[in-house]
């Protein structure tokens, strides 16, 4: 079965890549998988907080270069995600993931919905541990930023 956010992460990525290539706030870039745990709590807690969600596409380079990604590495990547999204956030976000051959390179695309329920934060934590997308980098979420997640929250339900 066709996902149907799949032609939204193709979009984004072609976007973020051509003419300039540069990371945009639903798409994040990734070599592999990184053993910064911390890191990728963050990314998965920014992209459950920015409407519509977000990708991080696995196979690209820092450089935009498609290096593409190894069957060996999907699982591993997946299931590392799929733990961390369960287990270190609150509330637990879900993800969905899918292997796209683009531009001849079999990419890892791992699609991290917008949750109902913000701020997504870090499990055992304050609110104040919420992250966001901004410039097309993860950061922290200010005071106000955290109090606007509040507010939507409100209105999505």
């Amino acid at each position: 079965m066709k996902k149907h956010w799949i032609p939204l992460a193709l979009n984004w990525l072609a976007q973020s890549l051509d003419p300039v290539p540069h990371e945009l706030n639903e798409l994040d870039w990734k070599t592999g998988l990184t053993g910064n745990r911390e890191r990728l709590i963050e990314h998965l807690i920014a992209f459950a907080n920015h409407p519509n969600g977000g990708f991080l596409a696995f196979g690209v380079q820092d450089d935009a270069t498609l290096a593409g990604v190894e069957q060996g590495e999907v699982a591993q990547i997946v299931n590392t995600l799929a733990n961390l999204g369960r287990d270190a956030v609150e509330p637990p976000v879900a993800i969905d993931h899918a292997v796209v051959d683009f531009r001849g390179v079999a990419l890892l695309f791992v699609f991290i919905p917008e949750q109902s329920n913000k701020p997504v934060h870090r499990r055992g934590k304050s609110i104040e541990e919420a992250w966001i997308r901004s410039g097309g980098t993860t950061r922290k979420a200010s005071r106000q930023e955290i109090g606007g997640l509040m507010l939507k929250e409100t209105l999505i339900q």
